[in-house]
């Protein structure tokens, strides 16, 4: 994270002072930003700059390319989200969303008014894109729109990190439309004259609905000049994947081989001139920098091509097919639509349930309204459908073609759990020739309601601190538009908190973070200080300022909830017996505006634990309680016996949640309380628990041993691990440990003894205790072993029928292949276990097995399809009657080798994962080979599933697969798709259909399979 602040810190301090214009885009830096966070991003990226180059050649050859692929008119639906509808003291409206979303359509068919006067050199590069960007009609729930969306005022989504689940929550699906944020601080960083960011193909992206265009509504046409109002087009192409004409300056490639390097200075302006090669400098390009001066004209032939091989990637192509330009509404300009600017409607900041937004209405393409005046009735002319309760919306007609929408009433229940999409149906009375020729007869309305306001207080994590041991630590409180923090040592002494642009309260005119003491009122008042651009951020330690200086405070701090100013604080304190500071605890006020006083709402630093309760269990009595802290040191546990005075029995360690006390005798009452410490803080206690042992109580025969030369040093049981070692007395207590099995498993099982000093033969007894009668008896043994000196490796079955919860007891004896579960054992050892036996649970979906190549004398690859939510996969084989399991796997295939000297014989396989299972695959039939050479020219490369309709895996040769790539190519020849990616690899945006899949290793056709997608 300190690489990132700095990396985002530098991009502000270049971005110039808080009003020059100026084109500052980070598409780059926030680009890479994303794909450190995502390495599978780079990686496709990188495998479509193959599919790209390859495309392009196809393209411009005319060959595998059909013909139309230029002469293509594309149309794709945008969503426009404006956050602020004033920015840089400019409006936003949807009249200037119109005009600009125009301008950028004339940009790119070349109907820009300077087209014709591009430099006479760069005339014959120049090239236009057969695109139409169209305001969607239709929302993602199917009511009118006009493609924009007006929210309250928020910033930060240039970023590329942090804000990803607020950028989701707004989007509109990122694969039926494009998706523009129109905000005026992009960064949140209180810089206002950054111009946009966009982000290239990336189906991650889009499938978590983050692909998106970032731009600052000051800089929308009507807000600037002309030229500088290009800079939209400019971002519009980078989200169909052009890069900047001077990415890396002198060294560097934007990917298109006909525009000229720059040095990335931007020193030309509009002024022709050469570059470091001593060529012409493309100045009048949309996709640097120098035309945003005032000479943005043209795309060049290779930028078109390279975007039209973009519209074939899969987080593209979906946004321009005619089934979306018909769910979005923009296939047919001829419909009429209800145009109503408002689709959000936010309570009322005095949180009484009131809306005051008034919305105005009105129809296109010479529809009306069946009245000229007065109001539309509900149930006549409108029904509602999730409308709040106590809300009612009054329609009045101003015209036969505008109206406007009002809001009477308050709701009853308006608090953000409310949160409800409502909907105005509009009947055919409404229209003058009812709702034919509508493209949608709906308005769709979202309700965002506000909690109560309140100051709410927050425990600081353990690790929220900085220290010479962590130099850097981010963090987020849990309210606020921007939630995001640093606590920082920056250099020795220097200890900052980095707010990302949120004011603090400091010392006046200074960067010093000014220590409150408690009572202190924070308000609109307060000496609030915003950082400076890295490095200077605001600090609480420096060598000149030390108020700090090993004491304890608070620090007030500015934030916004939907761009409204609110106030909190943060409880900072020494860390305790090492150099730095920790943030203990914080407060926060949600109402705007309303102040909030230092320490008033303070922690007290330990809660006791709670719920702690007895049960006696094998003469040990197991205690369970809950840590209500994440700070403490560890815990006393303190014990009566018989009334007596409670002594301590264990100190324990922090995040403790049971403990074992096998010290007790029967007919014994014993009480029980347990507190939390930290340092020499101790918590209040626990609430005591109360237990006797019973007199007649009956539990397991006792057991012990000498384990002085062998004890069990290990099991494994199925999933179950348990590492002991020598256990005191020969008797390893582990009944608070449970083993999880189902009915009817064959349970693997590894059991290692530990010798001391040297390997001796013993044998192992298992007995599962399934009649529950306290007594391990013959019937109930389920693994018995001969002599042996090694790790012993085998299997047992649970019975079809069993099922609950079961004691296990194991045994390991030195030279005795005794049956005998009690007493006292010579040389061995003893292990008691809770068994969890539960019935199979077939609630996963059964794999489809099957074979494709892969068989020879010595085996054969059994394959199958890969089913929702399986973790693993089960495979058995039947070579004479019984089905008997070879292994698992995780992929979709598994090699077996030849089972003895059977040729013909049978395989099946089960999904599996932690809490059910598949039923069984039916089985394949295998025949190997006969004895002989091995056909080394069979095919070793394997598709699967196959068929398939999300997602496959290819299967190739080690020897070519660090250098080797998949083509895939559609029945017309024409190739589609490039990757590396060999594993779950998705497919799921290709039309349904067969493909030629073509394994290629040094330009050369390895091998090549059909594909199947169903």
């Amino acid at each position: 994270m300190k690489k990132t602040l700095i990396l985002i810190s530098l991009l502000l301090n270049i971005g110039g002072s808080l009003y020059a214009q100026i084109l500052e885009c980070g598409t780059k830096e926030q680009n890479e930003i994303t794909q450190r966070q995502n390495p599978d991003a780079l990686k496709k990226r990188n495998e479509f700059e193959i599919f790209t180059k390859k495309f392009v050649h196809d393209l411009r050859k005319n060959k595998n390319v059909k013909n139309n692929a230029l002469a293509t008119n594309y149309i794709i639906p945008v969503v426009f989200h404006i956050y602020g509808t004033t920015q840089s003291g400019k409006s936003v409206t949807y009249d200037k969303i119109v005009n600009a979303l125009n301008a950028v359509n004339n940009d790119f068919n070349g109907l820009n008014d300077d087209f014709n006067s591009v430099e006479p050199f760069f005339q014959p590069r120049r090239a236009t894109l057969n695109i139409q960007f169209r305001l969607a009609k239709i929302d993602p729930n199917g009511g009118n729109t006009t493609g924009v969306v007006f929210h309250t005022t928020k910033n930060g989504y240039g970023n590329g990190g942090g804000y990803d689940d607020q950028i989701a929550a707004d989007a509109w699906d990122n694969k039926k439309y494009v998706n523009v944020y129109i905000q005026n601080d992009l960064y949140n960083q209180n810089i206002y004259n950054n111009s946009g960011v966009a982000w290239y193909p990336d189906i991650n992206m889009t499938n978590r609905n983050t692909a998106r265009i970032v731009f600052n509504g000051a800089y929308l046409l009507g807000n600037t000049d002309k030229e500088f109002s290009s800079t939209l087009t400019h971002e519009f192409g980078h989200f169909f994947n052009l890069i900047h004409t001077f990415e890396d300056g002198c060294t560097g490639t934007d990917q298109v081989d006909d525009t000229p390097k720059e040095d990335a200075k931007h020193a030309l302006s509009c002024t022709p001139g050469t570059n470091c090669d001593g060529d012409k400098v493309n100045i009048e390009n949309y996709m640097g920098y120098n035309g945003a001066r005032g000479c943005y004209k043209m795309f060049t032939r290779g930028q078109v091509d390279r975007m039209i091989a973009a519209m074939q990637h899969e987080a593209r192509i979906t946004l321009w097919q005619n089934s979306n330009l018909l769910a979005t509404g923009v296939y047919d300009n001829q419909l009429a639509s209800i145009i109503a600017p408002l689709s959000l409607y936010k309570e009322n900041i005095n949180n009484n349930g009131t809306f005051s937004q008034i919305n105005e209405l009105s129809l296109t393409a010479g529809k009306t309204f069946s009245l000229s005046s007065g109001k539309l009735i509900q149930g006549t002319h409108y029904t509602l459908t999730n409308f709040p309760q106590g809300l009612n919306p009054i329609i009045t007609i101003n015209s036969n073609s505008k109206a406007t929408l009002t809001l009477e009433g308050s709701a009853q229940n308006h608090q953000t759990n409310h949160n409800i999409l409502a909907s105005i149906q509009f009947l055919p009375a409404a229209f003058s020739g009812g709702t034919n020729n509508l493209i949608s007869d709906k308005l769709n309305i979202k309700f965002e309601f506000i909690d109560p306001y309140g100051i709410f207080l927050a425990k600081g994590q353990p690790n929220w601190m900085a220290t010479p041991s962590q130099t850097w630590l981010f963090f987020n409180t849990e309210k606020g538009d921007d939630t995001s923090y640093g606590f920082w040592l920056f250099e020795t002494d220097k200890y900052k908190l980095e707010t990302y642009g949120k004011r603090l309260i400091c010392n006046p005119n200074t960067r010093n973070i000014s220590r409150l003491t408690k009572g202190t009122e924070i308000n609109g008042s307060s000496n609030f200080t915003a950082p400076g651009a890295y490095p200077n951020q605001l600090d609480i330690i420096n060598p000149s300022y030390n108020d700090w200086r090993g004491q304890i405070g608070y620090i007030g701090y500015e934030y916004k909830i939907d761009g409204n100013t609110c106030y909190g604080y943060f409880k900072v304190e020494p860390v305790s017996g090492s150099e730095g500071y920790r943030i203990t605890e914080y407060a926060y006020n949600t109402q705007p505006g309303a102040p909030i006083k230092a320490g008033e709402k303070d922690l007290q630093s330990l809660t006791s634990p709670s719920n702690l309760t007895s049960a006696i269990n094998n003469n040990t009595i197991v205690l369970n309680w809950i840590d209500k802290n994440t700070t403490e040191d560890g815990f006393y546990l303190e014990k009566s016996t018989n009334g007596g005075t409670y002594q301590l029995i264990a100190s324990l360690p922090p995040n403790t949640y049971t403990y074992s006390d096998k010290l007790i005798n029967v007919g014994i009452t014993y009480k029980y309380r347990i507190s939390a410490y930290k340092g020499t803080e101790k918590s209040s206690y626990s609430n005591e628990t109360i237990i006797t042992a019973p007199s007649d109580y009956v539990d397991y025969c006792k057991v012990s041993a000498k384990n002085t030369y062998e004890y069990i040093k290990s099991i494994k049981l199925s999933s179950f691990t348990n590492t002991s070692g020598a256990d005191y007395e020969g008797y390893g207590n582990y009944v608070s440990k449970t083993i999880s099995l189902k009915s009817g498993e064959q349970v693997t099982t590894v059991l290692t003894p530990g010798f001391n000093p040297s390997a001796s033969d013993e044998a192992w007894t298992i007995w599962i205790d399934y009649n529950d009668n306290k007594q391990f008896e013959n019937s109930e043994i389920v693994l018995k072993t001969s002599l042996t000196n090694k790790e012993y490796t085998g299997t047992f079955s649970i019975p079809l029928t069993a099922k609950g919860t079961f004691r296990m007891r194991i045994i390991m004896r030195y030279n005795d292949i005794s049956n005998i579960p009690c007493g006292y054992i010579n040389d061995g050892e003893i292990e008691d276990y809770t068994v969890q036996i539960q019935e199979q649970n077939t609630t996963l979906e059964t794999p489809y097995a099957y074979l494709n190549g892969g068989i020879s004398k010595n085996g054969f690859y059994a394959l199958w399809n890969k089913v929702p939510n399986a973790s693993k996969y089960e495979v058995q084989l039947n070579t004479s009657g019984t089905w008997y399991t070879v292994g698992t796997s995780t992929s979709y295939y598994l090699y077996v080798a030849k089972p003895g000297s059977s040729t013909q014989f049978q395989f099946r396989v089960k999904a599996l994962n932690s809490t059910g299972e598949s039923n069984w695959s039916t089985p394949v039939n295998v025949t190997l080979p006969l004895s002989g050479p091995i056909n080394t020219k069979e095919s070793k490369f394997i598709i699967a599933p196959n068929p398939a309709t999300d997602q496959v895996t290819f299967s190739i040769p080690e020897s070519i697969s660090n250098d080797s790539r998949i083509e895939i190519y559609n029945n017309l020849g024409q190739l589609v798709r490039i990757t590396q990616q060999m594993e779950n690899y998705s497919i799921q945006n290709l039309p349904r259909g067969t493909y030629q899949v073509k394994l290629i290793s040094k330009e050369k056709v390895e091998d090549s399979k059909h594909l199947f997608l169903k």
